[in-house]
């Protein structure tokens, strides 16, 4: 008998079965009859079968198993179960949240209805069809609880560590660029403060993320006020001690708006003999000071009818400051109003109109990866009662991110939205989600997971679906499998100025079969300052 599957986006697939089916043809709204063909019956069944619209997950799978970032985190967490009781491990738990997050379902409460998903099942190397289902939203809500202020500090060290070891070779030059964002909250969420400036309740989280790449640093949850220097500088300076030790001889500049140009990021910077180029923001003394430049750019306007733009720069120390820095202004006259703007640096070495125009404005590039991780992502769905539930929720989105900035080609302007893994509603009757996916240019069609000819599904010694195996994918050829750079931290592993091996040698013997060493596996024994201040 031939039957024929009917997918909304995959059209038709036909598939022989010798079997008699009884539970298709029980009902005639499901099944239709044809004539037959060759002796053979003919139907058309429109129940799909088992389908999945989540099939990017696969891809995830693919993605972690070269990165090994979720690997990291669980070493990270210290697992304080009972394990007599314990049906989900913390690889599952957060492999399951971390991918559903990408496929576009950011709840907890998604977990529900997506436990015995194929696509999801399969990614978390669970059998399609016969393995047990997933974890659901109670179990869910009691990880995000349970982690403690040394797990999430040992999971912000998780994230910069894998970020030094995404990179083949230590890289000459680097750009930190730092920035906060609004994330309303509307419940009684700890630490929610009311903030002025966007005239609401929220948290202000901090993004670090690399400049050139848009690989992420490190993510962090901040109460719903405007950060002071000494938080900031505290936040760049556990970076910045990584950072130095492992790459020595790389050239690192700091880039950032104008709440984080203060006396303690300049000293930091200064101390650690590297770059910074910083919005500053305006004054009476500035304007003053840059006075001239702009009557001289009203001048030239008010001759050309055109926008005008001129650069200048001279010294300039604040009441705070220890000493003159180096002010940057910008005289502008845009439809014949002036546009003045100040950037404060320590970069001698190049012209102003190009350390603002190519260098300081480049940083708009970190405004579309915080709107990828933000907007698409879905990170402000912080809706914990626990400050410290909701930082493990965006270090849960953070994971996300890296994973699918892997799956983004190098030196693409693609968005996340462009190459995120959301289902596609239309395919999924049973998804709750039909705003945020239904106009995604890059949503996966639905993929039949049908175990191969000849295996029986009650068979659990024969595979059920031909896609690698996680071992599989870390041992295949080495140009997917991407050597982990060494990394020393704390002194406890080999440090990138003794010798190393030949480098062809070295990345024909070293596989992501290796563990994340030097960090993590003595960092649950060390103590610990505090990860984050509380304080406004």
């Amino acid at each position: 008998m031939y039957k024929w599957l009917f997918s909304p986006t995959l059209g038709v697939k036909a598939t022989n079965s010798h079997k008699k089916e009884d539970t298709a043809m029980e009902s005639s709204q499901k099944t239709l009859h044809f004539a037959s063909v060759s002796g053979r019956k003919v139907e058309a069944d429109f129940d799909g079968g088992a389908t999945t619209s989540d099939a990017g997950a696969l891809l995830l799978r693919q993605a972690e198993a070269r990165i090994g970032i979720i690997d990291r985190v669980v070493m990270a967490l210290s697992d304080r179960r009972h394990q007599s009781y314990v049906d989900h491990t913390h690889t599952d738990l957060i492999r399951q949240r971390v991918f559903q997050i990408a496929c576009g379902y950011e709840d907890a409460n998604d977990s529900n209805d997506l436990r015995s998903d194929p696509g999801l099942k399969t990614a978390c190397d669970r059998l399609p069809l016969s393995g047990a289902d997933l974890a659901s939203q109670p179990t869910m809500s009691r990880l995000e609880n349970s982690v403690s202020r040394s797990d999430l500090y040992r999971i912000g060290m998780a994230l910069l560590e894998g970020f030094i070891e995404s990179y083949d070779e230590p890289p000459k030059k680097i750009i930190l660029d730092i920035d906060d964002t609004d994330d309303i909250t509307h419940g009684a969420q700890q630490l929610s403060l009311f903030n002025g400036y966007h005239d609401d309740y929220c948290y202000m989280p901090v993004h670090l993320y690399e400049g050139h790449t848009g690989k992420l640093i490190t993510t962090l949850l901040r109460p719903g006020c405007r950060m002071r220097g000494a938080q900031a500088a505290a936040i760049l300076k556990r970076v910045l001690d990584h950072l130095i030790m492992v790459w020595p001889q790389t050239h690192i500049c700091l880039r950032g708006d104008s709440h984080f140009s203060t006396p303690e990021v300049h000293d930091l910077c200064d101390g650690y003999g590297i770059d910074f180029i910083l919005g500053q923001a305006s004054n009476k003394t500035l304007k003053r000071l840059g006075a001239p430049l702009m009557d001289q750019a009203e001048a030239l306007a008010e001759k050309t009818e055109k926008p005008v733009r001129l650069f200048s720069h001279f010294d300039y120390k604040a009441g705070s400051w220890r000493r003159e820095r180096r002010v940057i202004h910008k005289a502008e006259i845009t439809q014949g109003k002036p546009n003045p703007r100040f950037v404060v640096t320590n970069i001698g070495n190049r012209t102003d109109s190009f350390l603002y125009e190519k260098l300081y404005c480049a940083r708009g590039r970190m405004e579309g990866f915080i709107k990828d991780h933000k907007t698409f992502l879905h990170s402000d769905r912080t809706s914990c009662h626990r400050f410290g539930a909701n930082q493990f929720r965006l270090f849960l989105h953070s994971l996300a991110y890296v994973l699918l900035r892997d799956q983004t080609p190098r030196h693409a302007r693609h968005t996340m939205g462009q190459v995120q893994l959301r289902h596609d509603p239309t395919a999924c009757p049973q998804s709750r989600r039909q705003s945020a996916g239904a106009s995604h240019q890059g949503a996966l069609s639905p993929a039949h997971l049908v175990p191969p000819q000849g295996s029986d599904e009650d068979d659990r010694d024969q595979p059920r679906h031909r896609l690698m195996n996680r071992d599989d994918a870390r041992t295949t050829s080495n140009k997917t499998a991407r050597p982990r750079a060494p990394v020393c931290l704390y002194g406890r592993c080999t440090h990138p100025t003794q010798p190393q091996p030949d480098s062809a040698q070295h990345k024909t013997t070293k596989t992501l079969d290796r563990k994340p060493q030097s960090l993590l596996q003595h960092m649950k024994s060390a103590p610990f300052g505090r990860f984050m201040n509380y304080s406004g």
